[in-house]
């Protein structure tokens, strides 16, 4: 999932960059094993360095990839980082290795690319964040456009009445039977994301939760990444994000519920509806002569679609469905607060370890 790497990214970022405000730099020869900047010092702002070409959001010379490869496996990732973040902070000795330009090339190794994707989806009535979903199984879902001639072209999609909350709780699931699930909570200011998926594209899936709480004077504000398989969370505070220099808004961009797609339509019987043998009720909208949405509603009286599904000419690109929904604003606020009874992980160096450890848990290793 492209919004689950970038945060992670950015957590494990804010981690780095924070330490260095609270780490000397050790004095260094040019060109020393983990003196990624090439600056003469070992800091930590060399283990930012390498996480964000381990994560593919930088790209530094052939030197450099050598220079941070701390284990000489011929990769830069995360497990380098955090060695390059202990040695700046002292805890181990850095290595009395120098890397020469020899046989370095000028070309930059590491591109930066999109982040991964991935969607999720949710199990039914809404439930506690601190409740893992499980893990996904593969999905069954429609390939090609139902085929309903009288029903082919539907209508436009302008002609459709839209609202879109600002306050409003969803559990899906991206997929049709057994697709991965997805929470998602919102006020209009914080935002909560649960998913089960293999986020970092390790193969493994992991069950994530992220919380980005804002409001003016509101207690608490800040990143909560949560790790719902080993009860565990990492808060860190509004301030500290910023004091790392990064703004707290580029997490809300990262929680968009774009994927989810849920909007309120409050005109479904003006739309061409067709009703289907269970019962429910589907109106098709199209955006251009070849994409077309299906909204497909519980009664000819809803607003909120129980399924909705995206089509490029015939083949389905994408399907929503809907197992929970509700607006109410005791219950989405119940989201935006620290899961009861989870350990957290301190931010700090005298738990650095531990932090890391935390982060390799969820794939960023």
């Amino acid at each position: 999932m492209k919004r689950s790497v970038r945060i992670l990214a950015a957590v494990t970022a804010v981690i780095l960059a924070l330490s260095a405000f609270l780490i000397t730099g050790a004095s260094a020869a040019e060109y020393r094993l983990a003196d990624v900047d090439m600056n003469g010092q070992i800091n930590a702002e060399d283990a930012r360095l390498a996480l964000r070409v381990a994560a593919k959001l930088d790209t530094v010379s052939a030197l450099q990839m050598k220079i941070a490869d701390i284990d000489g496996d011929t990769n830069v990732n995360a497990t380098d980082a955090r060695a390059i973040l202990r040695f700046a902070a002292k805890l181990d000795d850095a290595p009395e290795t120098f890397i020469s330009e020899e046989g370095a090339t000028d070309e930059p190794t590491s591109e930066p690319t999109s982040e991964p994707t991935s969607a999720t989806e949710p199990t039914s009535e809404p439930t506690s964040a601190t409740e893992p979903t499980g893990e996904p199984t593969s999905a069954t879902e429609p390939t090609s456009r139902p085929d309903v001639p009288e029903y082919d072209i539907g209508v436009d999609a302008s002609l459709a009445k839209i609202e879109k909350p600002k306050v409003f709780y969803i559990k899906a699931r991206l997929s049709e039977e057994g697709g991965i699930p997805v929470e998602v909570a919102s006020d209009g200011r914080s935002t909560y994301m649960h998913t089960v998926g293999d986020i970092a594209g390790t193969g493994k899936a992991v069950d994530i939760g992220v919380i980005n709480k804002s409001g003016i004077l509101q207690s608490g504000n800040g990143l909560y990444l949560i790790n719902y398989e080993k009860s565990k969370y990492l808060y860190m505070p509004e301030s500290i994000i910023r004091l790392a220099g990064m703004d707290p808004a580029e997490f809300s961009g990262s929680l968009s519920t774009e994927q989810i797609d849920l909007p309120k339509i409050t005109n479904v019987s003006e739309l061409k509806p067709i009703t289907n043998e269970d019962g429910t009720v589907t109106v098709r909208l199209h955006d251009s002569q070849s994409v077309y949405t299906d909204y497909t509603f519980a009664s000819a009286g809803e607003t909120v679609p129980v399924k909705v599904t995206h089509y490029v000419g015939e083949k389905v690109v994408s399907t929503v469905i809907v197992e929970g929904y509700t607006e109410d604003a005791n219950t989405v606020k119940s989201y935006f607060a620290a899961p009861k009874g989870f350990t957290e992980v301190k931010l700090s160096l005298l738990s650095m370890d531990e932090m890391m450890q935390f982060m390799d848990e969820l794939g960023m290793a």
